[in-house]
């Protein structure tokens, strides 16, 4: 949930109006109390819209944060003073950039200054206010351990203060505490910080430490809560104020409880009633009907859109004017409600707002956001309009504030991203262009071109790879101010590392590597957002094993050694995961090796190995165990299909004990059934069959549709009768395509229609028929019954390979003679008339008719030899709807 600006600005103001006199002297401290340990799980960020973070500051104010952290040019005690005496602003411009390398940054300054005060150089005086800063840093960054970072800084305070009692910590550093683990969402360490302010004798709790709380609850929707800590502040005669009501009916709007929309609006009834009575001096504001409006449209519940619409008419009718902030908080939840067209209803209300004078680019930009989360086909075009309608009107009256910034260009940008990577790129050029042209609110940041550069990547050709470099080494070499906003990440390079794997060039992951080393060196060059990440190496590994030649898997190998090597060290940015081991795995087990089974399995223990060891993000899952399949079932072994059996039994075994993520999928029964298949052995059938019952019985136990066959299931299990060499396989095979079938028409298998295939294998099991005469002939009847169905079916129509198992049946099971010649006759014309004559077509009635029956078959289309050879103008007519 996002707070106001100015809410949270009156938080903190709130919490500090006392101290702005003398801020170190009203407070003591009891260390046992405030310090207590901080050794927990870190708890999982809060994500904000990622276009909300103001940029990156990784280049931000080098000049003076270069002497601050740069030992070796600047030793301890030869800091410039301008260095010091700029330290508190330099502090708080880092918190200003949410970024959790600023934040780091921030704290490794202010190390810095803590070991120039106990050097006794005179013009570094430590307060109170330097911690909060770095701490407020920390509570801005998003960073995932945020919280623990803050109370680090605590702590560090809490040591100074024992040398000197002036460093008492003060409800400010407390506050910014409260928000860093707030916004990781983890209200419990916010309520713990906030007992440790309570315990403390000499610290009077104030109405800005019980709305920092309740912005937290409000944060995470704990509205049982926020509800009970406003009774606790009444109880404790302190009159909450709009700001601590608001944060309720925030609480209530981020609440999944049923009711809540209602609850919300219960609230804010009594507020109006106790206002209109006298009887409290709190009188709603337009933040109160937005966030119940948003409480309503958040709970997708039926008529939830005329709730809002009739709430803002509400706020109009009790004095709260129309507001841009009120309607841009309702456009803003409306947007995030994933409600179906969501854009149009925000566009529209964009348009009366527009009417009513009260737009502004954030308007524009909620509504643009809607388009980009819309799956209307027209979505990215949509956003664009509005995009160019903002220039427009901008342009036409300079008056009003409609520009578009940064964040409009980026959104627009993100909706191209996945149909249009060229029309993303074109975006950026133009945002470059209308900087240089002087609109510094343009300026791209990391994540435009990150964005861009995903995009070209996601292209997989060698075009959008050269031009994903391109704009790498523009913005690695350009010092001109228009880039300055753009701090190259991992993830920039790790798109553009990506872009050549995908491009499948021979050179593409040479390529990829050299780019890869170009990261390594921005990164010990000083850019500490480049580090490479595991997400790096792994792109890295991919590119080379994409190549599918045993060197190149073998080197991927020897970067996921680097890989361990590192983490083993203490890099755990590299840790190799899950993914990391998949990719070296899929590598070898795609290799038609002797030895690809034994590397895919050492890899596969190697990963088991590093898991049991405590890397958690190491935990085999279904595409590791699907590579293992593949490396079983590829390996020639006679015994494979006994073995990728068991390998599956395993996985289901393990997901029945609990492990979800190797639950077996369609894809993984499939591949051992088509080893059966693949096998020959007499047994195939069976097994394959039984795979398939099983399947199907936990289809039905477990009402899971990863369990349900699909097309290629039933078609390889009917393969594996077609290839076994057991009596009566043409029937079994005619059954199973039966059963296919009726689950199919029953609706209960819709991904599983019948096809064309389905009923090839059917034949071709029929034209390998083993057995007497009587065999034979059954076995004929079904191949025909077969053709002639599919011939008549919604499913497909006979192709060429249909053709070629059919005139095989005819050739292996009806006697030579007459009737075998006629009937061959007459399946070939009809062939050639569908256009489905093909070489394996033409070749197999050859075998069949002589020259002469062929001859007189087609009116003797032969060459000077007699040969019966059709001419390329007859083939090319013949076999027009080959595919």
């Amino acid at each position: 949930m996002k707070i106001h600006k100015l809410a949270l600005f009156s938080i903190c103001i709130s919490s500090t109006k006392s101290l702005l006199v003398d801020q170190q002297a009203s407070f003591r401290h009891n260390p046992s109390v405030l310090a207590q340990s901080t050794e927990i799980s870190p708890p999982p960020i809060f994500q904000e819209d990622e276009l909300c973070i103001e940029p990156k500051g990784g280049g931000i104010l080098p000049d003076k944060t270069n002497p601050l952290i740069n030992y070796q040019e600047f030793p301890l005690g030869s800091l410039p003073d301008s260095a010091l005496e700029d330290s508190m602003d330099t502090l708080n411009s880092l918190a200003r950039t949410s970024s959790p390398a600023n934040a780091a940054l921030a704290s490794s300054i202010l190390r810095r200054l803590e070991e120039e005060a106990e050097r006794g150089n005179p013009a570094i005086k430590l307060e109170v206010m330097h911690y909060s800063a770095v701490a407020n840093a920390w509570a801005k960054s998003n960073d995932k351990n945020a919280g623990v970072q803050a109370e680090k800084v605590l702590k560090h305070l809490l040591q100074r203060s024992q040398k000197d009692s002036s460093l008492a910590p003060n409800r400010i550093l407390f506050n910014c505490i409260i928000h860093a683990w707030s916004r990781q969402g983890n209200v419990k360490q916010a309520e713990n910080v906030f007992d440790r302010m309570k315990a403390d004798p000499v610290m009077s709790i104030e109405i800005g430490d019980y709305n920092a709380v309740l912005a937290a609850y409000a944060r995470n929707g704990n509205a049982r809560k926020a509800e009970q800590l406003l009774k606790e502040m009444i109880e404790a005669d302190i009159e909450p104020d709009v700001i601590s009501y608001n944060c309720i009916l925030d609480s209530w709007k981020q609440s999944r409880e049923a009711g809540a929309a209602e609850r919300a609006e219960s609230i804010l009834k009594t507020m109006k009633i106790n206002f209109d009575k006298g009887t409290s001096k709190v009188k709603p504001n337009g933040r109160s009907y937005s966030s119940v409006a948003s409480a309503y449209i958040k709970s997708k519940r039926e008529g939830a859109f005329t709730h809002a619409q009739r709430l803002l008419s509400l706020a109009e009718q009790q004095g709260a004017a129309k507001d841009t902030y009120l309607y841009n908080a309702v456009l803003d939840a409306l947007a995030s409600s994933g409600q179906p067209d969501v854009a149009r209803k925000a566009q529209k209300i964009l348009f009366e707002m527009e009417e009513n004078g009260i737009v502004n680019t954030v308007s524009y930009n909620t509504v643009i956001k809607a388009w980009r989360f819309s799956d209307h086909k027209d979505a990215a075009q949509r956003a664009k309009q509005l995009l160019d309608r903002m220039e427009r009107l901008s342009a036409e009256d300079f008056t009003l504030d409609v520009s578009p910034d940064v964040f409009t260009y980026t959104s627009v940008i993100h909706c191209f991203a996945n149909t249009d990577a060229y029309k993303a790129l074109e975006l950026l050029n133009r945002m470059l262009d209308a900087c240089r042209a002087g609109n510094n609110n343009v300026k791209p940041n990391t994540i435009t071109l990150n964005i861009v550069l995903d995009a070209l990547a996601k292209n997989g050709d060698i075009r959008s790879a050269e031009e994903a470099l391109k704009l790498l080494i523009m913005f690695q070499d350009s010092c001109e101010a228009c880039t300055e906003n753009v701090t190259l990440s991992a993830a920039s390079f790790t798109s553009v590392i990506d872009a050549f794997g995908k491009s499948r060039k021979p050179d593409a992951a040479l390529r990829a590597e050299e780019i890869f080393e170009q990261m390594e060196a921005e990164f010990r060059s000083g850019n500490y957002d480049a580090k490479p990440t595991a997400r790096s190496f792994n792109t890295l590994m991919n590119a080379w094993v994409q190549t599918g030649k045993h060197d190149n898997v073998q080197h991927a190998e020897e970067i996921l050694n680097r890989m361990e090597e590192e983490y083993a060290a203490g890099n755990h940015d590299v840790r190799p995961n899950v993914i990391s081991y998949s990719i070296v795995m899929n590598g070898w087990s795609k290799l038609r090796i002797s030895s690809s089974l034994e590397k895919t399995a050492n890899v596969f223990n190697r990963m088991v190995t590093s898991y049991k060891g405590g890397n958690d993000e190491a935990q085999p899952n279904l595409h590791s165990f699907v590579s293992l399949l593949h490396a079983t079932v590829n390996s020639g072994r006679d015994d494979a299909p006994e073995h990728a059996e068991k390998l599956l039994r395993t996985m289901y075994a393990d997901y029945v004990n609990g492990n979800k993520a190797v639950k077996p999928n369609a894809q993984a029964f499939t591949l051992v059934i088509d080893s059966w298949a693949k096998s020959g052995k007499q047994i195939a059938g069976e097994r394959a069959e039984a795979l398939l019952d099983w399947m199907l019985e936990l289809f039905e136990k477990e009402n899971d549709d990863s369990f349900k066959p699909n097309q290629i299931t039933w078609s390889a299990v009917i393969n594996a009768w077609a290839k076994s060499r057991v009596f009566g396989k043409a029937n079994r095979a005619k059954a199973v395509l039966n059963r296919m079938i009726k689950l199919y028409e029953s609706s209960r298998a819709k991904k599983a229609k019948p096809n064309t295939f389905a009923y090839t294998a059917v034949i071709n099991a029929a034209a390998y028929a083993v057995g007497d005469a009587t065999e034979k002939a059954n076995a004929f009847q079904i191949a025909t019954d077969t053709f002639k169905e599919l011939h008549n079916s919604k499913y497909g129509k006979p192709n060429e390979v249909t053709y070629t198992s059919y005139i095989t049946a005819c050739q292996n099971l009806i006697p030579e003679g007459e009737i075998r010649t006629s009937t061959v006759q007459v399946i070939f014309k009809r062939c050639c008339k569908e256009g489905m004559v093909n070489n394996a077509v033409l070749q197999r009635v050859q075998s069949v008719l002589t020259q002469e029956q062929l001859k007189a078959l087609l009116k003797d289309d032969s060459d000077a030899q007699g040969i019966f050879r059709p001419t390329k103008k007859q083939m090319a007519e013949w076999g027009r709807n080959v595919r």
